[in-house]
């Protein structure tokens, strides 16, 4: 099973896993510099894999708070948005196969409950975005 978002994006015309390293993984590290993270990639190859887009995710999640703590407000809201996109465009694809896939392969309950997890939490705090920004898109001119 490979954790890679390239590999469940586009699939093969026989219906196996995509191309590894293709135009996800160029649009990853562009969004990396846009967002200036201090994520740090071993390689290129590392950059879609779950574990690594959960750290950037935790990265945008951290500036979001400390926009909220220093009060600036617009920072905040640009940065919600910015989640809101990162999980509709990198995990909401493919973050339900891979963790259907986990749970199905696992030798054990904690990754069975890992993969669980991951999926809920991701689609649970995309919903919360997405309410929370429209209020916040009527108070905050951006």
């Amino acid at each position: 099973m490979t954790p890679k978002e390239s590999s469940y994006r586009k699939k093969n015309a026989d219906g196996t896993s995509g191309r590894l390293l293709d135009e996800t993984t160029v649009t990853l590290k562009s969004l990396d510099a846009s967002a200036s993270s201090n994520v740090t990639w071993a390689s290129l190859e590392l950059l879609d894999q779950i574990g690594v887009e959960l750290q950037f995710l935790g990265f945008l999640c951290r500036r979001e708070a400390k926009a909220w703590k220093t009060g600036l407000e617009d920072r905040a809201v640009k940065s919600f948005s910015w989640e809101a996109c990162f999980i509709q465009n990198h995990f909401r694809p493919w973050l339900p196969e891979i963790c259907l896939k986990m749970r199905r392969l696992a030798r054990t309950d904690f990754y069975r409950g890992i993969a669980a997890i991951t999926q809920d939490f991701v689609e649970k705090d995309f919903i919360l975005l997405q309410d929370r920004l429209q209020e916040l898109e009527k108070k905050v001119d951006y």
